[in-house]
């Protein structure tokens, strides 16, 4: 599709998950590299939350995306609320992250 300016649009949502998925990937090299600092009680939990909230956030926004292609017609009622839960998820991820990046190290 053309807009008015003549450039090409896409309406496929993939470029938009797919920089959702590369920020949160980075996310998680972030926790390895700060495995020391955070301790591993605490990298494991953020990187439990950004997986999970891939998982869930970008996983049901693809299948949303191509319900009709993978005969998911009706599932919009399940797919639809897991959406906001990988966004939380997202988010604790990356509180714990934050706070514990900033208190000193602990070795659990």
């Amino acid at each position: 599709m053309r807009s008015r300016s003549g450039s090409l649009r896409s309406n496929s949502p993939t470029g938009a998950l797919g920089s959702i998925i590369t920020y949160h990937a980075l996310g998680l090299l972030l926790v390895g590299v700060l495995e020391i600092r955070l301790g591993q009680k605490r990298s494991k939990l953020v990187a439990y939350f950004l997986v999970v909230g891939v998982l869930l956030f970008s996983g049901s926004l693809y299948l949303l995306s191509a319900k009709d292609l993978f005969g998911l017609a009706g599932a919009e009622h399940v797919l639809g609320p897991l959406t906001p839960l990988g966004g939380i998820c997202f988010i604790a991820g990356w509180v714990v992250l934050f706070i514990t990046a900033l208190r000193q190290p602990d070795r659990s």
